[in-house]
């Protein structure tokens, strides 16, 4: 099956990944700031450009690059602007300079992005990968972010770059951080909830992933949500009948998200819809197309 190298594995994106790609056979190393406690475990500091284990990279074809700190942790101040964006930069930059020092070639590099490239506004239109890139913040992380692949040019046979929607998964993320809110019967939605929200199922990325291993022929950027478009008032809704509740709080005003989180909850306030005809045409078939479905297999 080949054997892949995951960086940035201690997530539960990361953390979901690995386990599935062990389970279909794969040789699976990873890479981390931190020991991830099993044989295959590396530590390095990506900002040391000299800090990449040669046996991490060793007899490795696929490289999956996770790596990058938590947007939605802090507060964007300027300092944490900066750090979002040289963790996204940085661990491309250096990966390449290894694979070229060991005189190393992969067969496969996947990049992750996301649909914050087009930029945290709400109207519309539905963004393609053909489109720019936003003006805000979060467009110009992404933009660096996938110019970062570029480094991969003449060290592998093909780049990958997955401009992802939000990730539901039950270990982490947006779902997991809602989920005590809807326990207590607290409406989720913020402001008008007129904004979209591209999502997608931690199962279906996960098996996009091994998809896009498995097809040679499959290269370029890729958005990668779900098909259904959904917007924040009805995502919340479903979300709280998944959990057999009925809400009894009105929506989280508009004031009082920027209050708390400044800048960074045009996460969360904005949304345009995505356009994943792309995908759909590369033949891969989505297990959890529709929403309803979704939340009522992570809340079993």
């Amino acid at each position: 099956m080949g054997n892949v190298l995951i960086c940035g594995s201690s997530g539960f994106i990361g953390h979901t990944l690995r386990k599935y790609l062990l389970d279909k056979g794969y040789g699976v190393k990873t890479l981390d700031r931190t020991s991830q406690n099993h044989q295959q475990s590396f530590v390095w500091n990506f900002e040391n450009e000299n800090a990449v284990p040669l046996e991490a990279l060793k007899d490795v074809n696929t490289i999956i690059n996770l790596a990058g700190a938590n947007i939605g942790q802090s507060r964007w101040t300027k300092k944490r602007k900066e750090e979002i964006k040289r963790s996204r930069t940085l661990p491309a930059e250096n990966l390449a300079q290894a694979l070229r020092a060991y005189r190393l070639s992969i067969d496969t590099y996947i990049s992750s992005s996301a649909v914050g490239y087009y930029g945290a506004y709400t109207h519309e239109k539905v963004y393609t990968e053909k489109d720019k890139a936003g003006r805000d913040f979060l467009g110009s992380v992404c933009l660096d972010w996938e110019h970062s692949t570029a480094q991969f040019e003449d060290v592998s046979k093909r780049i990958i770059i997955l401009r992802k929607g939000v990730v539901l998964g039950r270990e982490g993320g947006m779902y997991k951080r809602l989920l005590p809110l809807v326990r207590l019967g607290i409406n989720t939605c913020i402001g008008s909830g007129n904004q979209y929200l591209p999502w997608i199922h931690i199962m279906d990325l996960i098996r996009i992933y091994n998809f896009f291993i498995k097809h040679e022929e499959i290269e370029g950027i890729f958005n990668v949500a779900s098909p259904q478009y959904i917007q924040m008032k009805d995502f919340a809704k479903e979300l709280s009948e998944s959990m057999s509740k009925k809400r009894w709080t009105p929506a989280a005003p508009l004031f009082a998200a920027r209050l708390l989180f400044g800048e960074m909850s045009k996460m969360i306030t904005e949304g345009s819809r995505v356009n994943i005809k792309k995908l759909r045409d590369t033949g891969f078939e989505f297990h959890f197309p529709v929403l309803k479905e979704a939340l009522q297999d992570l809340a079993r």
